[in-house]
């Protein structure tokens, strides 16, 4: 089952592709396929199977016949911000030419909460021993653990 980023990275590859097949024509200066044989040109430009575009295009007809209210895969995943097009187009131009090995997937950089506190290494073994040896002396004696016995050991 694919999640959400491996729709996002097919849907930024899929871009990448049209965007060098038009590149390849301007640098032409010319359709190298015609424009009349628009299904084919689809399936070059996106480098998808012939039978995908079949039901994409299906699909886009339902919709817009209004037959089908949208598109059944992720909408979302190819509605894109202008800012996310420019970095796709600078991702795919570092693929192409050798700086990256492939699409990344898009993260958000969330902020990890710090500690409440930062002990030092030294006294967190020392607060670890201090806890062990309070577990080891309980199941040797039987009595019950409470953090008042913990905290009378700790503050001996």
């Amino acid at each position: 089952m694919y999640g959400i980023n491996d729709f996002i990275i097919q849907a930024r590859e899929i871009i990448a592709n049209v965007l060098q097949f038009m590149k390849d024509e301007a640098a032409n200066k010319c359709c190298t396929i015609p424009i009349t044989n628009f299904k084919e040109r689809l399936i070059a430009a996106t480098k998808i199977a012939e039978r995908t575009s079949r039901d994409i295009v299906k699909e886009a007809d339902d919709v817009r016949l209004g037959a089908a209210s949208g598109f059944s895969r992720l909408i979302a995943a190819t509605k894109i911000a202008e800012r996310t097009s420019r970095d796709i187009v600078k991702e795919a131009d570092d693929v192409r030419l050798g700086a990256a090995s492939g699409f990344s997937s898009p993260s958000k950089k969330r902020k990890r909460p710090s500690p409440k506190i930062s002990i030092p290494e030294r006294e967190t073994e020392v607060i670890r021993t201090i806890v062990y040896n309070f577990y080891v002396e309980l199941l040797s004696d039987e009595e019950n653990a409470t953090t008042q016995t913990l905290n009378d050991e700790v503050s001996d």
